[in-house]
């Protein structure tokens, strides 16, 4: 019963790292390259000039 608590301690330890880790990575740093949303049209173009 004692070593089957201790596996279970050390797959909770092990868990908590990875779930630790992947919270940090996001959101990824590829994110912004990959969202480019569509710029929106000039509708009157004689304010611009």
């Amino acid at each position: 019963m004692d070593k089957k608590l201790e596996a279970l301690k050390a797959v909770e330890r092990v868990t908590r790292v990875k779930v630790d880790n992947v919270r940090h990575r996001w959101p990824p740093i590829c994110m912004g390259i990959l969202h480019q949303p569509k710029r929106p049209n000039v509708q009157n173009t004689k304010a611009c000039k």
